[in-house]
């Protein structure tokens, strides 16, 4: 019997920290060093919703950069890169040109790509929410063009969190 019970608590333990680890957390709360998430909506030519794993990413700062490059698990694959200078402050970076205070981001939807600037895309905005030494986290969103299809997306409801 006490086996039997001990079991059963192992069993319900097991289960109860399935469904806490499972349980949505804030974004970037779990990341190891070296990765990032990034999530988003777009709409337009394509449409959707982005969200990278954390094992199918890569977050790295060497200088003058930040880079954040990650991936979702469908097929095909939809990737997306952020590129950051290291001298970015907190605060709403938006579009000039082809950049957004410096930031690029190229996202694609697995089968075309998209980026700020692209196809004359415009109106395009970064929050820096937090940069430091090890990690940066905020939210974009805006229009990103692909030059070769002469289209557009809009992003919403974009956020970025990474450990580097």
């Amino acid at each position: 019997m006490k086996k039997m019970n001990r079991l059963l608590f192992v069993v319900g333990l097991c289960m109860l920290l399935t469904v806490i680890g499972c349980s949505k957390s804030n974004l970037g709360g779990g990341l190891a060093k070296g990765q990032c998430e990034i999530t988003a909506s777009y709409s337009g030519a394509a449409s959707g919703d982005y969200k990278s794993l954390a094992t199918l990413s890569t977050a790295v700062k060497v200088d003058p950069l930040i880079v954040l490059t990650a991936a979702t698990a469908k097929l095909p694959p939809q990737t997306c890169q952020i590129t950051f200078p290291v001298t970015l402050t907190k605060g709403v970076h938006a579009q000039s040109g082809g950049t957004a205070g410096g930031v690029t981001i190229l996202l694609s939807d697995g089968t075309n790509g998209y980026a700020i600037g692209g196809d004359g895309a415009t109106g395009f905005t970064v929050t820096i929410d937090e940069i430091n030494d090890s990690e940066i986290r905020g939210s974009f969103s805006g229009q990103l063009g692909n030059d070769s299809k002469k289209t557009k997306i809009t992003v919403t409801n974009g956020k970025f969190s990474a450990k580097y």
